[in-house]
C-alpha cells in the first residue's frame, strides 16, 4: 500500500541522509603526481588512514637531483574550502594542526643531504575518530623545492570514506534502486482514502526522536 511505501521511504531516507561520523572508521586514499620534476613518487603505502589512531603513510620513489636543503608546502581542502596551507623545512619533521578538531598531520622530513637514487617521504596522520561525513573527502597537496629554487615534487592525495557493507551502505543501495524506478527520496504526501493523507515528514518523527535519543 502507499502508506507502507511512505514508511519505507521515510526510513531509508533518514538512514541514508542522517548526519554523523564516517561509519567505516577509515578513509581510503588515492593519489596522483602533479608534474613532479626531480622526485618521482612510484608508490604510496598504505592506501588508507584509520580514524582515531596514528597511521604512517610512506611515499617512495627516486631522486635525480641531489640537494642539501629545501622547503615544502602542504595544502588541505574540503571541496572548495581551504583548511590548511603551511610551509616548512623539507629536512625537518613538522606537526601540522588541522582545524575543526580534525586532528594532526605530521610531515616526516627527508634525510638531508639527499642523494640521487631511492628515497622515502613519510607523513603521519592522527585524525579524529569522529570526523563528520561532510569533511571526510579531503584533498591534500604536497609540493617541495630545493634551497636553490629547483622544483622537486608535487603529489595530491585524496581521501574518501572506505566502503562498508553496513546499514548505511544497504540503505544507499535501496535508495539508488528506488530512484531508478522513479520513487526516489522525495518528501511528498501519500493519500489513503480511509486514513487521510499521511506525510513522509510525519513518518520520520519517531525515527528522528530515536536518533536524537541515541546521540
Amino acid at each position: 500500500t502507499r502508506p507502507a511505501m511512505a514508511r519505507l521511504l521515510a526510513v531509508l531516507c533518514a538512514v541514508a541522509w542522517a548526519p554523523g561520523a564516517v561509519a567505516s572508521g577509515r578513509l581510503q586514499l588515492t593519489w596522483t603526481d602533479c608534474h613532479s620534476q626531480h622526485v618521482l613518487i612510484e608508490a604510496i603505502d598504505p592506501l588508507f588512514v584509520s580514524l582515531g589512531q596514528h597511521t604512517d603513510v610512506v611515499a617512495n620513489g627516486t631522486v635525480d637531483l641531489p640537494f642539501r636543503d629545501g622547503t615544502f608546502r602542504v595544502q588541505v581542502w574540503a571541496g572548495w574550502l581551504s583548511l590548511l596551507d603551511t610551509t616548512g623545512n623539507i629536512c625537518e619533521p613538522m606537526r601540522l594542526v588541522a582545524p575543526m578538531g580534525l586532528g594532526f598531520i605530521t610531515f616526516g622530513g627527508m634525510h638531508c643531504p639527499v642523494k640521487v637514487g631511492y628515497t622515502e617521504l613519510a607523513m603521519g596522520f592522527d585524525l579524529s575518530g569522529s570526523i563528520p561525513s561532510s569533511l571526510s573527502s579531503l584533498s591534500v597537496k604536497l609540493t617541495a623545492k630545493t634551497g636553490d629554487g629547483d622544483k622537486l615534487l608535487c603529489i595530491e592525495i585524496n581521501t574518501a570514506p572506505a566502503r562498508t557493507l553496513g546499514l548505511v551502505g544497504v540503505a544507499g543501495t535501496f535508495m539508488g534502486l528506488l530512484a531508478t524506478i522513479g520513487g526516489g527520496c522525495m518528501f511528498r504526501s501519500y493519500r489513503n482514502s480511509a486514513a487521510g493523507a499521511p506525510k513522509v515528514a510525519e513518518e520520520l518523527q519517531p525515527l528522528n526522536a530515536a536518533l536524537a535519543h541515541d546521540a
